[in-house]
């Protein structure tokens, strides 16, 4: 029979250095790893770690008193050579008690310390930012200062109408929700299959908006980061719409403002609408003469209707290419080659990956 202990053990990980609470019954050796941005590793060293696969030798369980049989924390597992390794996919939380089983007989129990002077989340942009937006609206962007928490947006983000009331269910409520790889960028769909016209959901239940209306898109404070801490307030994005946006957006339609040579003055492109803020940001280049790509910074202008590139060095006189990668979207998600919502019968779709315009730049720099 194994001797029960509880023990106080300090760990110093990366630099970090924590104290963490457990209570162990083990000839296995388990380490809690501390990594950055208080994300936290379990760890189990043995020497008779088997080569089957590791989830079936190791199981982590949060500590409930209602739960007889709790269902197993979801995560990451990677062998090593005497070692197990377990990342949670959804970070332990400060406050709650853990419990890891070893192979059906060690456990290992452990709490994560709670975090002092943590600074709550922030919502620092909501796209599209214009507040006139056409009914087929088809996708949300958030942008928080630090990473979130996965699976709480469908609980904390909601279409109000002008009377206050809830629009039904409006999003594509997809699992795993769509986040950038460090959790700082929420993508929302709104239903496709209502957005769409003739589509089953579309009729049972009609589209999420409808033009010439007031809508607000409202944002619950109660929302956590990946720490645990819950926004720093609630947000509300107030919007009108209009009428259904079903062309697809016509480079030859666009308006440029070439820069002088000698000068590191921006290039810009004007739209004849708003385009989509994510896809702005990778799927435009600028290129000399020999289409080789030149290195420089972008900026995406007020409401999404302007796009300008900086060039790291002066620009030198002559022919320069614009390319657009044919996938670049309105805010109705109609692409270069297709509308989003149309009828396959009639609406020839075209097939190119590349759009291109070419400009000149000429004249010289005056200092």
């Amino acid at each position: 029979m194994h001797k029960l202990t509880k023990i106080t053990i300090r760990l110093a990980v990366i630099g970090l250095a924590s104290c963490i609470s457990l209570s162990i019954r083990s000839q296995a050796s388990f380490q809690l790893l501390d990594l950055e941005a208080g994300q936290f590793m379990l760890k189990v060293l043995s020497e008779n770690i088997s080569q089957q696969a590791p989830k079936e030798q190791l199981r982590v369980y949060v500590r409930q008193a209602e739960w007889s049989d709790p269902p197993p924390i979801l995560g990451h597992y990677q062998l090593e050579r005497n070692a197990v390794l377990f990342s949670p996919l959804l970070s332990f939380k400060s406050g709650k008690e853990y419990t890891a089983v070893f192979q059906q007989k060690d456990t290992f129990h452990f709490s994560i310390p709670e975090k002092t002077q943590q600074a709550s989340p922030r919502l620092i942009g909501i796209y599209p930012s214009a507040d006139s937006l056409p009914e087929n609206l088809l996708k949300f962007y958030l942008y928080f200062d630090q990473p979130m928490e996965e699976g709480q947006a469908y609980s904390s983000v909601f279409i109000e109408k002008k009377d206050g009331s809830q629009v039904e269910k409006p999003f594509l409520e997809l699992q795993p929700e769509l986040w950038n790889e460090d959790q700082t960028r929420l993508t929302l769909w709104l239903d496709p299959g209502r957005v769409k016209r003739d589509l089953g959901p579309n009729q049972l239940m009609g589209p999420p908006l409808h033009a010439r209306q007031t809508y607000h898109l409202r944002i619950d404070t109660e929302w956590e980061s990946s720490q645990g801490v819950a926004l720093d307030k609630s947000y509300r994005k107030t919007f009108h719409t209009y009428s259904a946006d079903r062309q697809s957006p016509d480079p030859k339609e666009w308006s440029i403002l070439p820069p002088v040579s000698g000068s590191t003055s921006p290039v810009q492109i004007l739209f004849n609408e708003a385009l989509d803020f994510a896809l702005l940001q990778h799927t435009i280049r600028i290129l000399d003469e020999e289409k080789i790509a030149i290195s420089g910074k972008t900026e995406i202008g007020e409401q999404e209707k302007n796009w300008s590139f900086t060039p790291d060095a002066p620009w030198k006189a002559g022919k320069y290419h614009i390319c657009i990668e044919a996938r670049l979207e309105d805010l109705a998600a109609n692409n270069l080659n297709r509308p989003f919502d149309r009828d396959v019968s009639t609406t020839e779709a075209r097939e190119q990956e590349y759009y291109w315009i070419s400009f000149e730049v000429s004249g010289k720099y005056k200092q």
